[in-house]
């Protein structure tokens, strides 16, 4: 949950086991806690839809109602929206914001709208040749991805031949 957290865009901070509360003699702490740029207040609760049963639901219910009241909000995420792939690309792209991609940005409105992280790595090659040859365009190419300026459906594996979408900043 942490790098989906890191990863999204509308997140400003985050952290984990940040608040407690008790409501009607029931404990319950969120697994994390996140301030979007908006300033809303998020819980998120991640459990396996397995160990999942009605009482443990009726708990998420109550603490629900419970923050809505006063304007938070109270996420609820299983293995079925945390895939196993999904965390594998994430993992992958995380080495890559470390990447800083401001030199390549004066060239982004040349880039395609839709790609292949492989074509991408080709455009990139083309329009900046450089003498470190084509790893660092395919750093390039995984860096513009991990910073949001390309989009791919993490629900599938990142690999050469994913269909990629350039993302429109308004």
């Amino acid at each position: 949950m942490a790098l989906v957290l890191e990863f999204d865009s509308r997140i400003s901070t985050y952290g984990s086991e940040v608040f407690k509360l008790l409501v009607d003699n029931q404990k319950f702490t969120p697994d994390f806690g996140a301030i979007t740029f908006d300033n809303k207040q998020l819980h998120i609760e991640v459990h396996h839809s397995e160990l999942t049963n009605q009482k443990y639901l009726d708990k998420i219910v109550k603490f629900s109602n419970f923050l809505e009241e006063r304007g938070q909000t109270l996420v609820f995420l299983s293995e079925k929206t945390l895939t196993k792939t999904r965390i594998l690309n994430l993992k992958m792209l995380y080495r890559y914001l470390e990447v800083d991609p401001s030199p390549y940005l004066h060239i982004l409105t040349q880039l395609p709208f839709s790609s292949t992280l492989a074509e991408l790595t080709e455009e990139l090659k083309q329009l900046m040749p450089e003498p470190q040859g084509p790893v660092c365009h395919r750093i390039a190419a995984l860096a513009l991805i991990a910073h949001s300026y390309y989009w791919f459906d993490d629900s599938k594996p990142l690999e050469q031949s994913t269909p990629i979408k350039k993302v429109l900043i308004a």
